[in-house]
C-alpha cells in the first residue's frame, strides 16, 4: 500500500506536512471562490458599469492597442441569466406603477381602500355562505337518497318477494312470489 512520506525533520519548525487528500480538498475549495468571485465581479460589472476594477482597465488597454483579442465573458447562460433579472426589475417596476396607479383612481374617484380587518371579515362571510350552500346541496341529496330507499323497501315488502328460514341452515331466505302472466 501506497504511504505518504513524512515531514523532514529540518522543516519540523514549519508544522506538519499537507496530506495529499487535504489539498486536495484545499485545492478545490479555492477553485470554487475563485468562481464565485468571478462570476460577481461580472454581475457587478454589468449591473453598475462605472464600478472601478484593475481588469477593466487592462481589458480596455488591450481592446485599444489591437495587440490581443478581445475577451468576452458574455456567455450565453450569463446573458440568460441578466435577461431575466432585467425582466423580473421590469415586472416589478411595472406592478408598483399600476399601484400606484390604482391607488390614484381610488383617491380620484373618492373610494377608500378596505382595511385588511374588513377584507378578512368579508373573506369569512363568503366562505360560511359558500359552506351553507354546499349543506343545503348534500342535505337535498341525503333526503333523496332517502326517499329512494324508503320506496324500494315498500315495493319489495308488499309485492316482490317474501322472507322464509332456510330449514337446514336456518338463515334468511328470499322467495320471489309467483305471479301470473297476463
Amino acid at each position: 500500500m501506497y504511504k505518504e512520506r513524512s515531514q523532514p525533520s529540518r522543516r519540523k519548525n514549519l508544522g506538519m506536512l499537507e496530506k495529499h487528500k487535504d489539498y486536495v480538498k484545499r485545492a478545490a475549495a479555492c477553485n470554487k471562490r475563485k468562481k464565485e468571485l468571478k462570476r460577481l465581479k461580472i454581475l457587478a460589472r454589468d449591473k453598475n458599469p462605472d464600478e472601478f476594477n484593475y481588469r477593466m482597465i487592462t481589458e480596455s488597454r488591450m481592446r485599444n492597442s489591437g495587440n490581443q483579442q478581445e475577451v468576452d465573458y458574455a456567455s450565453e447562460m450569463h446573458q440568460n441569466i441578466c435577461d431575466e433579472q432585467i425582466m423580473r426589475i421590469q415586472r416589478k417596476k411595472l406592478k408598483k406603477e399600476l399601484n400606484e396607479a390604482a391607488e390614484e383612481l381610488m383617491i380620484r374617484f373618492s373610494l377608500k381602500p378596505k382595511d385588511k380587518a374588513q377584507e378578512k371579515f368579508e373573506r369569512m362571510k363568503n366562505r360560511i355562505k359558500m359552506i351553507k350552500e354546499q349543506l343545503e346541496k348534500i342535505r337535498k341529496k341525503v333526503d333523496q337518497i332517502e326517499l329512494k330507499n324508503n320506496l324500494m323497501k315498500s315495493q319489495l315488502r308488499n309485492e316482490v318477494y317474501y322472507e322464509t328460514q332456510d330449514e337446514e341452515t336456518g338463515k334468511k331466505k328470499y322467495r320471489w312470489r309467483r305471479e301470473r302472466k297476463r
